[in-house]
């Protein structure tokens, strides 16, 4: 006579581990995704704080590579400001706050001096301070062909 048979031991299988795994990624990132689907956005936090600019240095950047260090138009004793923020469709933000305020400190090289501003109306000396501005930054025509504003231009003076 045969002894009895022995119940046989299950090996237990990888398989049915990661067939769980598996199971618990998709719950997690279903809930996770009713969630974010689910929930809604009332605003932005707004906290207190302060805001210190330690200086007004800013690079001009040639839109193919490179600084310009030094992008001075001159008429007479006043300078040419040309806001063509490359070209874009939107006056660049120091031109708003030149209309807001036209008392400026105007830096050149290392001499500093109080300026006031004043945007150029008149289509005359528009187009001759234009050339001025063509001139010493060839650019700026590209700019204004780029762009369907007119693109302003400053003059400050002592």
């Amino acid at each position: 006579m045969k002894p009895p048979a022995l119940p046989q031991e299950k090996d237990p299988s990888i398989g049915r581990h990661i067939r769980l795994g598996l199971a618990v990624v998709v719950v997690l990132l279903g809930g996770m995704s009713s969630w974010a689907v689910a929930t809604k956005l009332a605003g932005a936090v707004i906290a207190p704080g302060t805001l210190v600019v330690e200086n007004n240095v800013k690079k001009v950047q040639h839109p193919t590579g490179g600084v310009v260090k030094e992008l001075r138009v001159k008429d007479g004793d006043s300078y040419v400001l040309v806001g063509s923020q490359g070209g874009l469709p939107e006056d660049p933000v120091w031109v708003h706050n030149l209309r807001a305020d036209a008392n400026i400190e105007l830096r050149d090289e290392t001499v500093v001096r109080p300026m006031r501003v004043r945007e150029v109306k008149d289509a005359a000396e528009r187009a001759r301070l234009w050339s001025l501005a063509v001139a010493a930054y060839p650019p700026y025509a590209d700019y204004q062909a780029r762009t369907t504003r007119q693109i302003p231009v400053f003059v400050a003076a002592p």
